[in-house]
């Protein structure tokens, strides 16, 4: 995600079912919220995470949205991502491709 400075701060967190040592109840690859506050952020990113199930990656996003629904007067915009399926809620910033120089795979401590 690309963000433009701004004079206040938000807050941005990512929970995944599939990725990292966190236990989630959901099977996301990636639940990210974008909040006013980072505390809100992370909340809510984990709760929503933890209602993506589903049979289908669809039917799993789609249950993460319906549940996230419920908290939208509390963030600005969600994005959930299941295998090839993604659900977006609320206001997003611009989806940019990273260079694959930065994306680490490493989880292991050092």
């Amino acid at each position: 995600m690309e963000f433009k400075p701004k004079s206040q701060s938000i807050g941005v967190c990512t929970s995944s079912g599939s990725v990292g040592y966190s236990i989630s109840y959901g099977r996301s690859d990636c639940v990210t919220v974008i909040a006013k506050e980072a505390s809100v952020a992370d909340g809510l990113a984990t709760s929503i995470g933890n209602k993506v199930n589903g049979k289908l990656d669809s039917d799993a996003v789609e249950n993460g949205i319906v549940y996230a629904k419920k908290f939208k007067n509390h963030f600005i915009g969600a994005l959930i991502i299941v295998g090839e399926s993604i659900g977006t809620i609320g206001k997003l910033p611009k989806i940019v491709e990273t260079n694959n120089d930065y994306i680490s795979n490493d989880f292991e401590e050092k």
